[in-house]
Protein backbone atom coordinates (compact mmCIF):
# COMPACT_ATOMS: atom_id res chain seq x y z
CA UNK A 1 0.00 0.00 0.00
CA UNK A 2 2.79 2.09 0.50
CA UNK A 3 4.48 1.34 -2.98
CA UNK A 4 0.86 2.27 -4.43
CA UNK A 5 1.05 5.26 -2.98
CA UNK A 6 4.40 6.49 -3.97
CA UNK A 7 3.42 5.44 -7.55
CA UNK A 8 0.05 7.32 -7.46
CA UNK A 9 -0.93 9.35 -4.21
CA UNK A 10 -4.50 9.32 -5.37
CA UNK A 11 -4.64 5.36 -5.67
CA UNK A 12 -6.77 5.72 -2.15
CA UNK A 13 -9.57 7.40 -3.91
CA UNK A 14 -10.71 4.32 -5.98
CA UNK A 15 -11.28 2.33 -2.12
CA UNK A 16 -14.29 0.87 -1.74
CA UNK A 17 -13.91 -0.63 1.28
CA UNK A 18 -16.60 -3.09 3.13
CA UNK A 19 -17.08 -5.28 6.35
CA UNK A 20 -19.74 -6.96 7.77
CA UNK A 21 -21.25 -5.57 11.43
CA UNK A 22 -24.01 -7.70 13.15
CA UNK A 23 -27.03 -5.42 14.01
CA UNK A 24 -29.36 -7.37 16.38
CA UNK A 25 -33.25 -7.01 15.49
CA UNK A 26 -36.23 -9.40 15.76
CA UNK A 27 -36.58 -11.02 12.67
CA UNK A 28 -38.65 -14.18 11.29
CA UNK A 29 -36.99 -14.95 8.19
CA UNK A 30 -34.58 -18.84 8.71
CA UNK A 31 -31.01 -19.16 9.62
CA UNK A 32 -30.44 -19.96 6.21
CA UNK A 33 -32.28 -16.99 4.75
CA UNK A 34 -30.24 -14.63 6.72
CA UNK A 35 -26.98 -15.76 5.25
CA UNK A 36 -28.00 -15.68 1.83
CA UNK A 37 -26.04 -13.03 -0.43
CA UNK A 38 -28.66 -10.54 -1.54
CA UNK A 39 -29.02 -8.10 -4.07
CA UNK A 40 -27.32 -7.42 -7.39
CA UNK A 41 -24.13 -5.28 -7.35
CA UNK A 42 -23.15 -3.15 -10.40
CA UNK A 43 -19.95 -3.40 -12.40
CA UNK A 44 -19.30 -0.31 -13.85
CA UNK A 45 -15.59 0.22 -15.36
CA UNK A 46 -13.78 -1.38 -12.94
CA UNK A 47 -11.87 2.02 -12.18
CA UNK A 48 -11.90 0.93 -8.19
CA UNK A 49 -10.39 -1.51 -5.86
CA UNK A 50 -12.00 -3.40 -3.45
CA UNK A 51 -10.69 -3.82 0.06
CA UNK A 52 -12.22 -6.23 2.66
CA UNK A 53 -10.69 -8.04 5.53
CA UNK A 54 -9.49 -11.69 5.41
CA UNK A 55 -12.44 -13.30 6.93
CA UNK A 56 -12.68 -16.65 5.37
CA UNK A 57 -16.14 -16.01 3.93
CA UNK A 58 -14.18 -13.58 2.00
CA UNK A 59 -11.92 -16.23 0.81
CA UNK A 60 -15.02 -19.10 -0.31
CA UNK A 61 -15.28 -20.33 -4.18
CA UNK A 62 -18.24 -18.39 -4.90
CA UNK A 63 -16.89 -14.83 -3.42
CA UNK A 64 -13.53 -15.19 -5.09
CA UNK A 65 -15.20 -16.56 -8.65
CA UNK A 66 -17.83 -13.51 -8.99
CA UNK A 67 -14.52 -10.78 -8.35
CA UNK A 68 -11.87 -12.66 -10.71
CA UNK A 69 -15.04 -13.02 -12.81
CA UNK A 70 -15.75 -9.59 -12.77
CA UNK A 71 -12.50 -8.24 -12.97
CA UNK A 72 -12.16 -6.56 -9.75
CA UNK A 73 -8.69 -5.39 -8.18
CA UNK A 74 -8.69 -6.90 -4.43
CA UNK A 75 -6.29 -4.94 -2.59
CA UNK A 76 -4.90 -6.94 -0.20
CA UNK A 77 -4.53 -6.91 3.57
CA UNK A 78 -2.28 -8.92 6.03
CA UNK A 79 -3.34 -11.64 8.01
CA UNK A 80 -5.53 -10.73 10.50
CA UNK A 81 -5.11 -6.93 10.91
CA UNK A 82 -8.03 -4.88 12.24
CA UNK A 83 -5.50 -2.50 13.18
CA UNK A 84 -5.31 -1.29 9.67
CA UNK A 85 -9.21 -2.26 8.26
CA UNK A 86 -11.10 1.19 8.30
CA UNK A 87 -14.33 -0.23 9.08
CA UNK A 88 -12.67 -1.58 12.57
CA UNK A 89 -10.59 1.18 13.71
CA UNK A 90 -13.23 4.07 12.26
CA UNK A 91 -16.45 3.11 10.72
CA UNK A 92 -17.90 0.59 13.42
CA UNK A 93 -16.70 1.90 16.41
CA UNK A 94 -18.69 5.34 15.64
CA UNK A 95 -21.70 3.17 14.17
CA UNK A 96 -21.61 1.45 17.74
CA UNK A 97 -21.77 4.60 19.64
CA UNK A 98 -25.13 5.86 18.14
CA UNK A 99 -26.52 2.67 17.90
CA UNK A 100 -25.91 1.44 20.87
CA UNK A 101 -28.27 -0.31 23.55
CA UNK A 102 -31.11 0.23 20.47
CA UNK A 103 -33.38 -2.61 19.70
CA UNK A 104 -34.76 -2.68 16.20
CA UNK A 105 -38.59 -4.66 15.87
CA UNK A 106 -37.73 -5.21 11.81
CA UNK A 107 -34.82 -5.41 9.30
CA UNK A 108 -36.56 -2.48 7.39
CA UNK A 109 -35.82 -0.16 11.34
CA UNK A 110 -32.24 -1.34 10.62
CA UNK A 111 -32.06 -0.79 7.32
CA UNK A 112 -33.50 2.67 8.03
CA UNK A 113 -31.56 4.10 11.33
CA UNK A 114 -27.62 3.00 10.13
CA UNK A 115 -27.37 5.27 6.88
CA UNK A 116 -28.47 7.87 9.43
CA UNK A 117 -25.80 7.42 11.81
CA UNK A 118 -23.61 7.02 8.97
CA UNK A 119 -24.40 10.53 7.74
CA UNK A 120 -24.39 11.90 11.22
CA UNK A 121 -20.14 11.40 11.20
CA UNK A 122 -19.13 14.35 9.76
CA UNK A 123 -17.14 14.09 6.15
CA UNK A 124 -14.09 15.71 7.69
CA UNK A 125 -13.91 12.37 10.25
CA UNK A 126 -13.75 10.10 6.80
CA UNK A 127 -11.08 12.21 5.26
CA UNK A 128 -9.18 12.08 8.67
CA UNK A 129 -9.68 8.24 8.82
CA UNK A 130 -7.87 7.74 5.15
CA UNK A 131 -5.16 9.67 6.51
CA UNK A 132 -4.86 7.73 10.05
CA UNK A 133 -4.93 4.55 7.49
CA UNK A 134 -1.88 5.56 5.80
CA UNK A 135 -0.28 5.97 8.83
CA UNK A 136 -1.19 2.39 10.64
CA UNK A 137 0.59 0.78 7.40
CA UNK A 138 3.53 2.02 8.68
Amino acid sequence: MLEMTRTDPEWKDKIITGDEKWVYGDDPETNRQSTEWRGQEKWTDGDWILHHDNDRLHKTHLVTSVLEKNGTQILPQPPYSPDIAPNDFFLFPKLKAVLKGRHFDTRDDIIEKSPLALKSIPKEAYKNCFDNWEKRWR
